[in-house]
């Protein structure tokens, strides 16, 4: 049987254990601040760097919020979110039917000549993807991972 005795454990287990006092708070603060920024990049790209503004729904979706108190940006929530998707990572949005939902017959104007019909066939379309978001996090990684390495090496040598 070997037998190992550690000395001065009892200073390094309560030097540890301060270590992590505050640790939680200071790092879901940083990762907020972090998520904040991943924010505000996603929505100026597509405020026209990406993307063109139209209807503001996808700009108004990208939030950053605290999640089980780590903090993480949300790109798109509800509806929106195939929309989103579709911009980010492309794909082919099918054929499909519209029909008016409140109205007898759908409108629109085509060579300046009135259209109405009762339903349209939409083709399929190949959408290219436009990403916002993760071009965004890795405009913001290293400011980031900075935060979080400042703040674990600032309480290491206390």
């Amino acid at each position: 049987m070997v037998k190992v005795t550690l000395k001065g454990s009892e200073r390094l287990i309560r030097k540890l254990g301060g270590l992590t006092t505050g640790l939680e708070t200071e790092l879901g603060r940083a990762a907020m601040k972090g998520a904040s920024s991943i924010q505000a990049t996603a929505k100026q790209k597509v405020s026209g760097e990406v993307l063109n503004v139209r209807s503001n729904m996808l700009r108004s979706g990208i939030q950053a919020k605290m999640l089980s108190r780590l903090a993480a940006v949300v790109g798109v929530t509800g509806l929106a979110t195939a929309y989103a998707a579709i911009h980010e990572f492309g794909g082919t949005i099918r054929a499909h039917r519209v029909a008016p939902r409140h109205k007898k017959a759908l409108h629109w104007v085509e060579g300046g000549q009135d259209r109405f019909s009762r339903g349209h066939m939409i083709p399929a379309v190949r959408m290219p993807a436009r990403p916002y978001m993760a071009p965004s996090l890795d405009e913001n990684r290293e400011a980031i991972v900075e935060r979080f390495r400042d703040i674990l090496e600032r309480r290491l040598k206390k």
